[in-house]
C-alpha cells in the first residue's frame, strides 16, 4: 500500500457523511421545533435567566477556551461559506 488510501472507498465515505448530516438536521429539527417549545411552556422567566446563566459559565471552559461570541462568530463565518 503506498499511503494514498483506497479511492473506491470514497463514494462509501460521502453516503456516511451525508446520512450523518441528514441525522443531524433531523435531530436539531426536532429539538428546535418540539423540545425546545415544551421547555418554554414550563420554564419561567427565573428558570431561562438560570439556565442562560449556567450555559455561560461552561461555555469558556470548551474548546479551547472559546466564548459564546467566539461560537457566534464561528457559525456566522461557516454559514456564509457555506451558503
Amino acid at each position: 500500500m503506498t499511503g494514498e488510501g483506497d479511492a473506491s472507498a470514497l463514494e462509501q465515505v460521502f453516503q456516511n457523511m451525508t446520512g450523518y448530516v441528514n441525522l443531524l438536521r433531523n435531530h436539531i429539527a426536532k429539538e428546535n421545533n418540539i423540545l425546545f417549545r415544551m421547555a418554554d411552556k414550563v420554564l419561567s422567566t427565573e428558570d431561562h435567566a438560570g439556565l442562560l446563566k449556567e450555559y455561560a459559565a461552561v461555555i469558556p471552559a470548551t474548546l479551547n477556551g472559546g466564548g459564546l461570541a467566539d461560537y457566534l462568530s464561528d457559525i456566522d463565518r461557516l454559514d456564509h461559506k457555506y451558503k
